[in-house]
């Protein structure tokens, strides 16, 4: 029972500074076990969802944060492409900015959705087993 436990409070912690972007010789040299041990309990299907959530947690604060000062940024950009005192390279800069950004934002919801499909159907495929 106390070794579960241990392991548990292990698994939290490796979780923990791997969300935090630390390497497996950091994360096993803080819990004082073995490298191969670190790669061990990241590898546990538990701890590695419980990463993806921190993880996916993380991403989603840092985009929300980047999307508050995006319509400034786009305000920005739109000014300096159409603006008419501007050198032509500049215009041009600040254009394809723009579609660039609408490009990725529009891949990545693509993937997203793709993914997310994907995890549904792997779930089902499970819960048949």
């Amino acid at each position: 029972m106390a070794q579960t436990r241990i392991h548990e409070i292990r698994e939290h912690r490796a979780v923990e500074l791997a969300a935090q972007g630390h390497g497996t010789e950091r994360i096993a040299a803080e819990l004082g076990v073995s490298r191969r041990t670190a790669q061990r309990l990241l590898a546990d299907p538990t701890a590695a969802a419980r990463l993806r959530q921190v993880q996916d947690a993380r991403l989603r604060a840092l985009l929300e944060a980047a999307l508050a000062h995006a319509p400034e940024a786009l305000e920005t950009l739109r000014r300096a492409a159409a603006n008419p005192l501007a050198p032509a390279a500049a215009r041009v800069a600040a254009a394809r900015a723009m579609l660039r950004g609408l490009l990725q934002l529009l891949e990545a919801a693509d993937t997203t959705a793709r993914i997310a499909e994907l995890e549904d159907q792997v779930e089902a495929l499970r819960r048949d087993e």
